[in-house]
């Protein structure tokens, strides 16, 4: 006798509720990106739970799931164990921002699913515009969402932004580079410098958490973020050339 499409029927359904954690704890990822849910009971007397989750396509049956999400979605854990079976943990929702296409072109993408999954998470990922036409679908709270997207980005990854607090170099002076990457957290920024356009870069600083680089000598500068384990890299930023002033030395040794 085949008793497992009736296992449930010999188990105590509990009230505890299990909570959906995100590590980590991003607003929004990129495609590309690793993170791990952690689905966490408290209570049940000291049962040995072993975990069950929404989305179940190649889901663990460990407290944590690490995955690599290609699409915005949903998630939902619950525990089982000591024939005891706890509610399903509140959804999660994950918005990954994909950036695909050529610069300037539109695509029509139609989703049918759960309206609040993407009336609340898609407008997070503002590199491109939409419009949607919602049907609502009579008592199941279904929609079917037409978007166009007008796409600014020409790749999956985000690219750093690099901005020079002033573009001329002082004689013996700094000038402070800032990077940063639009709209998210926990980026740390990799610095690159060439002696001119042609010549290749060399990485002079890694790691660096504040996204901030005073410079006091000419040259081409570049930057990019990275974050996550394994470490996921935005694309590099385009270039930057503090223009130095020549000092009233540089200037008689020069024309002299």
């Amino acid at each position: 006798l085949n008793i497992a499409p009736y296992r449930y029927f010999f188990m105590l359904l509990i009230s505890i509720k299990p909570t959906l954690t995100l590590q980590p704890n991003w607003s929004e990822i990129f495609r590309g990106e690793t993170v791990t849910l952690r689905c966490e009971i408290q209570g049940g007397g000291g049962a040995q739970w072993t975990y069950e989750w929404r989305p179940t396509r190649n889901s663990p049956s460990s407290s944590e799931y690490r995955i690599t999400p290609a699409d915005s979605s949903r998630y939902s854990c619950r525990g089982t164990g000591n024939y005891l079976l706890t509610q399903w943990s509140d959804y999660l929702s994950l918005t990954v921002c994909n950036r695909v296409g050529n610069k300037g072109s539109q695509m029509i993408h139609s989703y049918y699913g759960l309206c609040d999954a993407w009336q609340s998470v898609h407008p997070n990922c503002r590199e491109y515009t939409f419009f949607s036409n919602v049907h609502h679908s009579s008592g199941l709270f279904l929609c079917q969402l037409v978007f166009m997207f007008t796409f600014t980005s020409t790749a999956d990854k985000p690219r750093a932004t690099l901005t020079p607090v002033r573009t001329v170099l002082p004689a013996g002076g700094s000038v402070a580079l800032i990077c940063s990457v639009s709209r998210s957290v926990g980026w740390k920024f990799n610095w690159f410098r060439q002696e001119s356009v042609s010549s290749p870069a060399q990485l002079i600083r890694t790691n660096e958490p504040d996204g901030v680089l005073r410079v006091s000598e000419g040259g081409v500068y570049s930057c990019r973020g990275g974050r996550g384990d394994p470490a996921f890299y935005t694309e590099t930023s385009t270039e930057v050339n503090p223009d130095p002033l020549w000092s009233n030395s540089d200037k008689a040794h020069f024309f002299s």
